[in-house]
């Protein structure tokens, strides 16, 4: 059994906001070999379950919120909504290093935005910055589950450990791609009939669903999905998303 993870992530705190909150949904495959959800979507925080697990128990205790078993899975791809790394030339900044020529335009500064969202700024998309928007908190979150978790950076911007695979992913973006957007909209429709999901959950749930639409098509279809360039910064990862987005 493969499992496909999406996590869209909330502050470290998002338990005291109604509005933004951690969201987990899993698919898995049916015997035609296309998606098919898996136990029940999830919404809450995170934050106790990533200070009291490590290792794979960690990415048991999560799929446990959404009533999905481990014990079978022979492969997870976890499709991150969150920035799993910082800004090479803001590190190097903060700690002592070189300093970075700055751009006259906001969206081509190397300290608060990373290559990967300066190479999506310039096909027409506008990806926040962990640096100067509010996902700082969430981005730090998803940065300790894959330390907590042991998971290893891998070439192509893949962490893993123990059959565990885990990305970085935009839902925005994403869902530009066709099939990728008629996919998550009948999944989509699959989970309501069989889930009540109130209006402040909708969004962040729909943003799961489609990390994890993305997490299926990365671990099965790897052809269909834009890898990172030669010679990105490995630190500071890469958002995987399918082509023609």
């Amino acid at each position: 059994m493969r499992l496909f993870v999406g996590w869209d992530v909330g502050g470290w705190h998002c338990d005291r906001n109604r509005e933004s909150r951690d969201a987990l949904v899993v698919l898995t495959l049916e015997r035609d070999g296309q998606p098919t959800l898996a136990g029940k979507a999830w919404r809450g925080s995170l934050r106790p379950t990533l200070t009291s697990h490590n290792g794979f128990d960690l990415v048991r205790a999560m799929l446990r919120h959404c009533d999905v078993s481990v014990n079978d899975a022979e492969a997870i791809m976890i499709a991150i909504d969150a920035p799993l790394g910082w800004p090479r030339a803001m590190l190097d900044l903060a700690n002592g290093g070189d300093l970075t020529d700055v751009s006259d335009r906001d969206f081509d500064n190397p300290y608060t935005r990373r290559q990967t969202e300066l190479d999506l700024i310039r096909q027409g998309f506008a990806p926040l910055s962990n640096v100067r928007d509010m996902i700082g908190s969430q981005s730090t979150k998803a940065m300790h589950f894959l330390r907590a978790a042991d998971l290893a950076p891998q070439p192509r911007a893949r962490w893993y450990a123990d059959g565990v695979t885990a990305i970085e992913t935009y839902p925005a973006v994403a869902l530009k791609n066709a099939r990728c957007s008629t996919r998550h909209g009948q999944l989509m429709d699959a989970l309501l009939s069989r889930q009540s999901i109130t209006k402040p959950a909708a969004p962040d749930v729909r943003d799961a669903l489609a990390c994890a639409v993305v997490a299926y098509s990365a671990s099965e279809h790897p052809e269909t999905v834009v890898e990172p360039p030669v010679g990105y910064p490995p630190l500071e990862g890469w958002i995987i998303v399918p082509g023609s987005a």
